[in-house]
């Protein structure tokens, strides 16, 4: 996120305004969150602001996005 931060700032999407972020989703394994959460990402941002440019980001966001870690929570 590090890398996209400067271009959403650019772009005026206040949503990742920081190089690191959290997302909670649920998934079945280590590969199906890492999809989740950049998809959930790509949501997000696209709901902040809709526009070419904004599309285009959301479009290589496999390529700036890199998951340091995931951690399973157990409900009781």
């Amino acid at each position: 996120m590090e890398e996209l931060t400067p271009l959403l700032r650019e772009s005026k999407v206040g949503i990742y305004s920081k190089p690191t972020t959290f997302i909670f989703i649920q998934a079945d394994d280590p590969d199906g969150a890492c999809e989740e959460a950049t998809k959930k990402i790509g949501i997000n941002i696209l709901k902040e602001k809709n526009n070419s440019i904004t599309q285009d980001i959301v479009a290589m966001l496999h390529d700036y996005i890199r998951v340091v870690k995931i951690r399973s929570i157990k409900h009781a």
